[in-house]
């Protein structure tokens, strides 16, 4: 310690003039005495905070992982059960949708055959008439023809 330091520090500031042998530094070499005691005292009740603080945190890390791990389980539980019922539904509008199609397209077909039908007996008709107008007026110049041949 620079009593000499301390001294003129003192003078500046209060004007009290102390000569190094004051009974006064006594008192500051007790005090300083004491605080390096405490310092130790403190330094050990620090060194035992850190230890019990590793150990909490390493007791609160392992509560933390397994929260997380557990809620991940559940997440992932969950993710599953999601996936089944999204194909679930998947494969009942898949399921409906060719079903809606196949309506669809047996429909589609139905109806083609019936224009082709009404097509067909379109056609036929005419056909089929101008074949007996055919025949009935073969038969008439055939018949006449005979009669001319008579």
């Amino acid at each position: 310690m620079d009593r000499r330091k301390y001294i003129a520090a003192l003078v500046e500031k209060t004007g009290v003039r102390l000569d190094e042998d004051d009974p006064i530094f006594a008192v500051v070499m007790l005090n300083q005495l004491i605080l390096e005691d405490q310092k130790t005292e403190l330094e050990a009740l620090v060194g035992q905070l850190v230890k019990v603080g590793g150990a909490v945190r390493g007791e609160v890390v392992k509560q933390v992982e397994a929260q997380c791990n557990t809620t991940l389980l559940q997440l992932k539980t969950e993710a599953a059960g999601l996936k089944t019922d999204l194909e679930r539904e998947h494969a009942e509008w898949r399921k409906a949708t060719k079903g809606a199609l196949q309506e669809e397209i047996g429909g589609t077909i139905g109806r083609a055959a019936g224009a082709l039908k009404d097509a067909h007996q379109s056609i036929m008709r005419p056909v089929l008439i101008a074949s007996i107008v055919s025949g009935i007026a073969s038969g008439v110049v055939v018949a006449f023809a005979m009669f001319i041949i008579r």
